[in-house]
């Protein structure tokens, strides 16, 4: 469970963004790191210009194809553009211009969930809009990221997400996200389910056999 002291600290900040009862928003990466307290950061450091990118193993998340069927791919912001860490971002398109390919839209793997997500937009006149849903795809928060040039956007749920969605909201439609960031966790077993039951009960009629 996620200390609930974290979170009520960080509402004296200034990067706490006033939203719903479902989540803070958070535009500094610093408080959004300090009230998660364990996310992984993915800079995309170690790909080349357009490799795609299925999937972050470390993440625990795997991208839904874009519109054409492609996965996102790697972009080299040298080549235009400004990128928070290093040179290399995630773009929503499989090769070098125009048009952008729609959304990324972003999985939880099996068994796990987002406790928290965010990433730097560095799409230069693109914001953005981060989405978070939990596992019965009701919507926990949404928020676009600011005009600046990059721009950290990170929500924290009260509740697990399962699927996270990134999209335009202004400009060509086509952007680059850098040093996306993930607070994961495997799914607490619901006990008033009939296997979590099952579970429990057998859980329970072992330790009773076990010899002592």
């Amino acid at each position: 469970m996620r200390p609930i002291l974290k979170i009520l600290v960080v509402f004296g900040g200034l990067s706490v963004l006033p939203v719903s009862a479902n989540a803070l928003v958070f535009t500094d990466e610093t408080a959004f790191q300090a009230a998660a307290g364990g996310v992984v950061v993915e800079t995309f450091e170690s790909y080349g210009l357009l490799d795609p990118v299925a999937a972050l193993s470390g993440l625990h998340l795997t991208f839904s194809p874009l519109s054409n069927g492609s996965a996102p791919s790697a972009y080299d912001q040298s080549l235009g553009g400004v990128a928070q860490s290093g040179m290399i971002t995630l773009m929503n398109n499989d090769k070098l211009g125009l048009p952008g390919l729609g959304s990324m839209e972003i999985i939880a793997d099996p068994g796990t969930e987002f406790l928290a997500f965010g990433y730097w937009n560095v799409g230069g006149d693109d914001t953005t809009r981060l989405t978070l849903f939990d596992v019965n795809d009701n919507l926990i928060e949404s928020a676009v990221t600011s005009t600046d040039d990059p721009a950290f956007i990170g929500i924290i749920g009260a509740v697990g997400a399962t699927r996270a969605v990134i999209e335009a909201v202004q400009g060509n439609g086509w952007f680059t996200i850098d040093d996306i960031q993930v607070d994961a966790a495997s799914v607490p077993m619901q006990v008033n389910a009939p296997g979590g039951l099952a579970v429990m009960f057998l859980g329970l009629l072992f330790l009773r056999r076990r010899p002592r």
